[in-house]
């Protein structure tokens, strides 16, 4: 479970940082 967390938070900071 602890990976699909790990992943959802990476695509979250991706997102983030590609929209300003």
């Amino acid at each position: 479970m602890n990976n699909v967390t790990s992943w959802m938070r990476a695509m979250t900071s991706n997102l983030l940082k590609i929209v300003p």
